[in-house]
């Protein structure tokens, strides 16, 4: 009797795989905690903080080690909230019969009406303007230029990024502290703002 021979297609089981008795693989847990223990940006932290939800941003990292207080991340991200209210008002189309197409969709994008528009500008342009209009004093009474207040907030709040080039952290503290005041976030009794006019 001729032996025949089985030809099995397809590649090969991969080795040292837990499987189900049914021959599926074994889905592995992932330790979600041993991973932020080791996370190479939450490595300033001291261990029991690495956990924390805060710790996955730059100004949540500045919070959990003192560096900045709540009111002023709060500050800070009010701050990049109205910068996106306002990019997202002007990239709006203006509710006019010639900019829209009353029989098309609105192509995703948000119809505001020109009070809202304006609303959003003036959030913006308020905040914008106690950061920048003039320069500050921070708690120790040095004097902080105001545009690297601003360059400083709009970088980490805004893009998410770390202190620009030509910035230090007591830009960002500063200009954080100008916000806390902007938008009446004054909760601590031993709170100081000092406006170098």
């Amino acid at each position: 009797m001729p032996t025949v021979k089985v030809i099995r297609v397809g590649r090969k089981r991969k080795q040292n795989i837990r499987r189900h008795p049914g021959g599926q693989p074994v889905d592995e847990k992932i330790n979600v905690a041993a991973i932020c223990i080791v996370h190479p940006e939450r490595q300033g932290l001291p261990p029991a903080k690495r956990h924390d939800e805060r710790a996955g941003t730059f100004l949540g990292r500045l919070m959990l080690q003192g560096l900045l207080s709540e009111e002023q991340v709060e500050g800070i991200r009010l701050f990049a909230q109205a910068a996106r209210r306002l990019q997202q008002a002007v990239g709006a189309p203006k509710p006019n019969a010639q900019a829209m197409n009353l029989l098309g969709s609105s192509g995703g994008f948000l119809i505001l009406s020109p009070e809202e528009i304006e609303t959003r500008r003036k959030d913006y342009d308020d905040a914008f303007c106690a950061l920048n209009s003039h320069d500050h004093k921070d708690e120790e009474g040095y004097t902080v230029p105001g545009h690297k207040a601003l360059r400083a907030v709009s970088r980490v709040g805004i893009y998410g990024e770390g202190i620009p080039d030509g910035c230090t952290f007591r830009h960002l503290s500063t200009g954080a502290t100008v916000l806390v005041h902007h938008y009446g976030l004054t909760t601590r009794k031993n709170f100081r703002y000092n406006n170098a006019t």
